[in-house]
């Protein structure tokens, strides 16, 4: 893997998510990751097959599983406040600063700052960790997140 920033970046490296043993996946893992490198991106997509897995331990194993959407706002409910509403485009967007241990995911686990960005896509959740951080969305950032909204959400 060659990690050069958003445009140079080759060969990502893909982890499957294991729905069956939620505890076997990395920390601030909660889908299939596409990890581009260090001063690059993670991303990760969070199925609707996840989604089933990851609302036993939010709501208990009798509820429905959570849509995309729900999880996202459980997801914001539950950060104490640290992730606010920063809409790129027409998607509602959830950004988080941090450090790469509290919101990073491979590459940028290790990064002294993290951005994260989270948004549902159809029956999709989407998270996007970058770092560097910038305080706003880049104009690469905007455009993949327009791309993966159009994508998934047909």
């Amino acid at each position: 893997m060659i990690a050069a920033g958003f445009t140079k970046a080759t060969g990502p490296k893909i982890t499957a998510y294991n729905d069956a043993k939620l505890s076997a996946n990395a920390p601030n893992a909660l889908g299939e990751t596409i990890d581009f490198g260090s001063k690059a991106l993670v991303v990760s997509c969070v199925t609707p097959t996840d989604l089933k897995a990851l609302s036993i331990p939010a709501q208990g194993a009798k509820k429905p599983p959570m849509s995309a959407t729900a999880y996202l706002r459980y997801l914001v409910k539950t950060s104490g406040g640290s992730m606010s509403e920063q809409s790129i485009g027409s998607v509602v967007n959830y950004v988080d600063f941090g450090n790469g241990k509290e919101d990073g995911l491979g590459s940028t686990s290790t990064a002294s700052s993290v951005r994260l960005d989270a948004f549902a896509a159809g029956s999709f959740l989407v998270l996007i960790q970058t770092a560097p951080v910038t305080i706003r969305p880049t104009a690469t950032l905007r455009h993949a997140v327009t791309a993966i909204v159009k994508d998934l959400a047909g």
